[in-house]
């Protein structure tokens, strides 16, 4: 059976930086950025999935309002592409769409993020079964997940004057929808899947360091992040069954079985790497590394970002 679980660990990561040392803070002023992205990592087999490789790839588009000194409020929107190898012979590809707002507010050393998005996804499965017939369903999917971040600014001096050390919790929770589909091909063993629901919860408690060097002809800000991740994943239910096809579409060979995949739970460490510079006096650029491994997965992305103010 294809299994969707855990399609890509960075759908539990938030994309958005919206703090930007190098640009001088202007009330009222407006922003956009373009971002690219890329990532690709892999699951371990388990009890109830298949072992997963996948990538991915796409572009982010948005725009946000310095609103007053501590308060900005912006909206963003995006395309991606998924590809991923599931078992031996299973293949499946993913094609989504993605909008919401954000907000960033700081104050005295102390800031906190927030964002709320929501993805469109369509999926083309496919598979051989057992007598090397080539099956393929068609479904489509949503997912809404809401993100929190807490983080507290210790701004060095003396020797270590621009460097910033930033402790930090992020706390996300996503809930997804798969939609039931009928697998074609000219097999007994088409399968019927229904529809299915799946939460998913990440916490993050982490160190992010910053070091600004303005002396440059170009100001440039390199940093480093790092800490532990504890991710959860409920528990997901339903029902598929068989369908003969060589009979005719649809033609049942088998009632429904349900089926039950266990809640479960993993640790890990995450882990990054930015470079951004000041291109001109209102623009900047940066190129960001991250990942995230554990005993059953590990993923990494890279991600480039220029952001304008207006």
């Amino acid at each position: 059976m294809v299994s969707l679980d855990n399609l890509s660990a960075e759908d539990l990561q938030a994309s958005i930086t919206n703090r930007n040392p190098l640009l001088e803070k202007e009330v009222g002023s407006w922003h956009t950025f373009v971002q690219v992205n890329g990532a690709k990592g892999y699951f371990k087999e388990q009890s109830h999935r298949a072992r997963q490789s996948f990538n991915s790839y796409g572009l982010t588009i948005g725009a946000f309002k310095e609103i007053d000194r501590n308060l900005m409020a912006g909206v963003l929107f995006g395309a991606q592409k998924h590809n991923a190898s599931i078992g031996h012979t299973g293949k499946l590809i993913g094609e989504s769409v993605l909008f919401g707002p954000f907000m960033s507010w700081a104050k005295n050393n102390w800031h906190v993020d927030t964002s709320l998005t929501w993805t469109n996804t369509s999926y083309l499965s496919s598979r051989y079964d057992m007598s090397g017939n080539s099956l393929t369903g068609h479904y489509g999917g949503s997912d809404l997940a809401g993100y929190f971040n807490l983080g507290y600014d210790i701004h060095m001096s003396g020797a270590l004057q621009g460097l910033t050390l930033e402790p930090m919790i992020e706390l996300l929770y996503q809930y997804s929808e798969l939609g039931g589909f009928h697998e074609t091909g000219n097999s007994m063993f088409a399968l019927k899947v229904g529809k299915r629901r799946r939460f998913q919860s990440a916490t993050r408690v982490g160190l992010n360091m910053g070091y600004l060097l303005k002396d440059l002809e170009n100001p440039t800000e390199l940093g480093v992040t790092f800490g532990f991740q504890k991710q959860s994943s409920g528990r997901q239910h339903g029902n598929y069954g068989y369908l003969n096809n060589v009979q005719g579409p649809d033609a049942a060979a088998s009632s429904d079985i349900a089926y039950d995949s266990p809640s479960s739970s993993a640790n890990s460490v995450f882990y990054g790497l930015r470079f951004r510079r000041l291109l001109t006096g209102s623009s900047t650029i940066k190129l960001e590394f991250s990942g995230v491994k554990g005993n059953r997965e590990r993923a990494e992305s890279l991600q480039v970002v220029i952001e304008k103010k207006i």
